[in-house]
């Protein structure tokens, strides 16, 4: 399998438009630059290696218990710490889904298997069918929610229907529910972490804060085998001095996270509209800052867009799809523009294909 992700614009053209990866278009909060400006004086001494302040203010701003958090040098890191030290040597992949769970699953010896969302269900679970699946030798479950790539969400209840069957039959549940942040709060289900110790919650502030280059994420559960673990046996210091100070004060930026959430509200509508409009693909709907599309013509849309310098992720790489399957990220609205009428440039371009 190909574990390539997106956001990989060093080997393509200056200047090209990035629709691989999925970052806040409106770009780092304004502290950031001076939050690591700040940061410079102290980058003579090694971090904190409890990270107390920076579990403290993650823990105030999603009301849990700091003890139950633990920080890493971004999602990926947090998924490959989960997979290496929890119990058990078997994980179920509810897939598609990101491609590092699988990568990580390998990396660690772990028994992998995967249970398909459905096409003609558009990618939704249908958590009946799914309680339905023989579950006797899975040890842990992994889910994205809202799922990378097709932007679905399972819905919170549903989720808990999942947690307690699998408690009962002593398996644990890993979700990653890295862009959560550009939804309501209230639908994420890290204020159940301290009620399920088989629940495991990965998170990332690199796609809703636009920091991917900084690397910053953090995990949140009551299992307490796991978490001494991580902390005891992971590589030390994995949150540099910048990224520890930014957390630290990220979650001040009120008028940024609400101006995000709006933001890409519109656009997320205003994108998927257009791309249904040009008719040239199945378009699926998204909750997130993405949105997952299935070209109805053999052409290789990321290619063809090349040339107009616009990147796209191809999902071919995805356990369950094939090359006719992308992923868009929601832009600003210049961008998202750019990627229309590169779209409908191409359309009479290739007209002959289309009919």
């Amino acid at each position: 399998m190909n574990y390539v992700h997106g956001g990989n614009i060093y080997k393509y053209k200056k200047g090209t438009i990035d629709f691989s990866s999925n970052i806040n278009p409106l770009g780092v909060p304004d502290n950031l630059i001076k939050d690591i400006n700040n940061s410079i004086e102290n980058i003579i001494n090694y971090p904190d290696p409890d990270y107390n302040k920076l579990r403290k203010k993650i823990a105030s701003n999603y009301d849990v218990d700091y003890k139950n958090i633990v920080v890493g040098n971004g999602g990926i890191q947090l998924i490959h710490n989960v997979i290496e030290f929890i119990n058990g040597k078997s994980i179920l992949i509810v897939s598609p889904s990101f491609v590092e769970y699988e990568k990580a699953s390998k990396r660690f010896n772990k028994n992998v298997k995967h249970y398909l969302f459905l096409e003609e269900n558009d990618f939704q679970l249908n958590v009946d069918e799914f309680l339905k699946f023989d579950f006797n030798d899975i040890d842990n479950v992994i889910i994205c929610n809202p799922n990378n790539p097709t932007g679905k969400y399972i819905e919170k209840k549903d989720i808990i229907k999942i947690i307690e069957y699998l408690k009962i039959k002593n398996i644990n549940l890993i979700l990653d529910e890295s862009f959560m942040d550009f939804l309501d709060d209230k639908l994420s289900l890290i204020d159940k972490a301290k009620k399920y110790e088989n629940l495991i919650i990965i998170r990332s502030l690199t796609k809703f804060f636009a920091v991917p280059g900084l690397r910053l994420g953090f995990l949140v559960t009551s299992n307490n085998e796991l978490k001494n673990k991580i902390n005891k046996y992971r590589d030390s210091w994995s949150v540099n001095i910048f990224a520890n100070e930014f957390g630290i004060n990220v979650f001040d930026n009120n008028e940024y996270i609400l101006k995000t959430k709006e933001y890409i509200y519109i656009e997320n509508k205003f994108l998927f509209e257009k791309l249904n409009e040009i008719n040239l693909f199945k378009v699926y709907s998204s909750v997130a800052n993405y949105i997952f599309l299935k070209s109805k013509y053999e052409i290789d849309w990321k290619k063809e867009l090349l040339n107009y310098n616009i990147l796209i992720r191809k999902c071919d790489n995805y356990i369950g799809l094939n090359d006719r399957f992308y992923r868009v990220a929601v832009k600003d609205n210049i961008s998202n523009r750019e990627l229309i009428n590169s779209i409908m440039k191409i359309k009479e371009e290739l007209n002959d294909r289309f009919n």
